[in-house]
């Protein structure tokens, strides 16, 4: 869809090499990024059944001023998100695999 190619190569025993190729231009002008100076005020909510990946993430993120929530597991933060009053949470933070 983006007009470009994928080649593979394979030999037994050796493993598969993948080459993708994938046409792409310049841009004309820098936009300047948007960055978020003072967070102060946001609230997160922190979704992380590792109890100790929990705790750091929430002392990390509040050294930077955000309001932080937890949750423990999936069911739980979907819980709190959809009781919350819409624009509660402004940035949700999950574990990659959650239960």
């Amino acid at each position: 869809m983006m007009g470009g190619t994928i080649k593979v190569q394979t030999a037994q025993g050796k493993g598969a090499e993948f080459i993708i190729c994938l046409p792409m231009r310049t841009q004309a002008e820098h936009r300047p990024v948007e960055k978020i100076t003072e967070p102060e005020g946001l609230k997160a909510l922190v979704v992380e059944d590792n109890e100790l990946n929990r705790e750091i993430a929430l002392e990390i993120l509040r050294e930077y001023g955000f309001r932080v929530d937890t949750a423990e597991n999936g069911e739980v933060a979907v819980e709190k998100v959809s009781t919350a009053a819409p624009g509660s949470y402004d940035l949700v933070l999950m574990d990659v695999q959650m239960p």
